[in-house]
């Protein structure tokens, strides 16, 4: 068999640039597209070339697929790679997004949390020893404390590297000038467990639901790293955003199903440490995604304003971090699309 004639030589002759803008789906990292051959949907995944980094991408996402379809884990499959043309043929999974039916502020059946808990604690329950090497950096199992601090250096020096460009508009969003500060002293509350295969970015628009027989397929490997299964429940949490009842059965769910000695409050008290770096990071980071995409003319209107009361709430979120938890006013979502619309 040439190379001409393998199943996916098709998939070869594909120009992303062509593709419907209707068939896109959204990503950070990589350009999602469904195409059809023959009859039958693929998802088309090409890596999106210079975005810029935001998260920790450690471990490619090709062997971990490999290891989700080897123990029958509900994920896609990764049907076809191409060197040349860089880019990746997924199977079509049938089903919709959380957030097709339930988006931010509306409430989910309970039926969802109990399931993601359930998957989660499968994952992490997987051996994560073969991509351990590739996270060397984020400590060492089971030194969590390490890893807390691990992940507050690299969103320092996100912040770091972000700042001198748009210094003006954290500014007048009222962001500290040094945001994290102080926050790597909550890592000495962090306790110690074995690392474990995080995925780190499960939420909304990252889990492909089957309301028929309440089933659910994770979407979207690309921020997996080995490290602590704490971490990975608050991200969570942090972008999922169940009602607080919700979270509660969740932790029960996960407690039950794990095989670490966890109880519902341990995890919570731990979770609640790591979800204030992330609502940091996220004020941080979110404010120029969300003005890159009004300024682009991807978010207007209707849609610039959702995204700026979208945005609001995860600021005030921080905000609440760096006033030590104290009631503070509630930001202004037209305010701040003001200043997220302004060029510098």
């Amino acid at each position: 068999m040439t190379a001409e004639d393998h199943p996916f030589a098709w998939a070869d002759r594909i120009d992303p640039d062509n593709l419907a803008s209707g068939s896109r789906m959204e990503g950070y990292y990589n350009y999602n597209f469904r195409v059809e051959e023959a009859g039958v949907s693929y998802l088309y995944r090409k890596p999106i070339p210079n975005s810029a980094v935001m998260d920790l991408r450690c471990i490619s996402e090709v062997p971990v697929l490999r290891l989700l379809e080897r123990v029958g884990f509900d994920a896609p499959r990764l049907l076809y790679q191409s060197d040349a043309g860089g880019f990746f043929i997924h199977d079509w999974i049938d089903g919709v997004t959380i957030n097709d039916v339930y988006p931010d502020q509306v409430r989910m059946p309970d039926w969802i949390p109990f399931e993601v808990a359930r998957k989660m604690a499968a994952l992490h329950c997987l051996d994560p020893e073969p991509f351990a090497a590739a996270c060397t950096d984020l400590g060492a199992s089971p030194d969590c404390q390490a890893f807390f601090r691990a992940h507050y250096d690299f969103d320092c020096s996100v912040h770091a590297r972000l700042f001198p460009d748009v210094a003006d508009v954290y500014r007048r969003l009222e962001i500290p000038d040094e945001p994290f500060a102080g926050l790597d002293e909550l890592a000495i509350n962090i306790g110690t467990r074995p690392f474990c295969l995080c995925h780190s970015d499960i939420h909304r628009k990252n889990v492909l639901i089957r309301p028929r027989d309440e089933t659910l397929s994770i979407l979207d490997w690309e921020l997996v790293l080995v490290g602590d299964p704490i971490y990975d429940i608050a991200v969570h949490f942090h972008k999922m955003r169940f009602m607080p009842d919700q979270e509660a059965r969740f932790l029960e769910t996960y407690a039950e199903c794990s095989p670490l000695p966890l109880t519902p409050p341990a995890i919570r008290a731990e979770v609640d440490l790591y979800l204030r770096l992330e609502r940091v990071k996220s004020a941080i980071i979110d404010a120029c995604r969300v003005r890159g995409d009004i300024l682009s003319g991807k978010f207007v209107g209707e849609i610039a304003e959702r995204e700026a009361a979208r945005y609001a709430r995860k600021l005030d979120k921080a905000r609440a971090v760096w006033s030590g938890d104290q009631a503070l006013r509630t930001s202004d979502p037209a305010k701040i699309l003001h200043v997220l619309s302004q060029q510098l």
